[in-house]
């Protein structure tokens, strides 16, 4: 495996993600803490903000940043013995089985907001998610993803599984199941809530679930996609190269 290839690219990608998401992560916690006492329509989200789906995908963007930045780092510095090499090997299993699949899911976040954004993020949440740490908790963490993706080497995929992503999804339903009918009594989404009693709330859920699922299989495609890309390039370059010499 080629890990030295485009390794540098995918430092800065890690520290990027891992220092835009943690920091706008704390912002929010202190704009939440400051506005709490007079705003008490923001108790609900502060009891809800573990159970969104938004959080889970930034905990693990975040932690596959910071374990991925410190397998290329000592890649770069040719000090690969240092990480164990089933550190290593997991850190495709995560990326391929959680973070790809779980930021596809977080995407769906886009059309509900656009269509009425009350369903999803309402408007007096504005006080502590800016527009700026909205984008990164919905928009920033896909082009991560796409830019982890471009560079990580084609044989990445036998060090995964669908398993794993399968026990994610099933982890964070019964967080959703936990939340509605056992502790707090109310669904962390309004249109859950809108939708609750209606078959469309089973086949909102199944939606997602099934896309999430289904993106785990396309992200491989992708990638062979991308280098085959590659190779056919390297082969019209070294053609060229020949053309000129003679």
């Amino acid at each position: 495996m080629k890990m030295q290839q485009y390794v540098y690219p995918r430092i800065v990608g890690h520290v990027l993600v891992a220092y835009l998401q943690i920091s706008y992560f704390m912002e929010m916690k202190r704009k939440l803490a400051d506005a709490l006492p007079t705003h008490p329509e923001l108790q609900e989200f502060a009891a809800l903000l573990t159970r969104y789906l938004t959080i889970w995908n930034l905990l693990f963007q975040v932690v596959y940043a910071c374990g991925a930045l410190i397998c290329d780092v000592t890649t770069a510095l040719k000090m690969e013995a240092v990480v164990p090499t089933w550190f290593r090997r997991h850190r495709f299993t995560f990326f391929n089985g959680i973070v790809v699949p779980f930021m596809m899911g977080v995407s769906i976040f886009w059309p509900v907001f656009l269509y009425d954004r009350s369903l999803i993020l309402p408007k007096h949440l504005d006080v502590a998610i800016s527009p700026t740490c909205n984008f990164l908790w919905h928009g920033a963490i896909i082009i991560y993803s796409f830019w982890e993706t471009r560079f990580l080497p084609r044989d990445t995929a036998k060090n995964t599984t669908v398993n794993i992503l399968v026990a994610a999804i099933v982890a964070y339903i019964a967080t959703l199941l936990y939340t509605r009918y056992v502790d707090l009594g109310i669904w962390p989404y309004g249109f859950m809530a809108q939708l609750e009693g209606t078959v469309f709330l089973y086949i909102s859920l199944a939606f997602a679930v099934s896309f999430m699922i289904l993106t785990y299989f396309i992200q491989f495609y992708v990638r062979n996609f991308i280098w085959q890309m590659r190779k056919e390039k390297k082969i019209a370059d070294r053609l060229e190269k020949v053309m000129k010499d003679k």
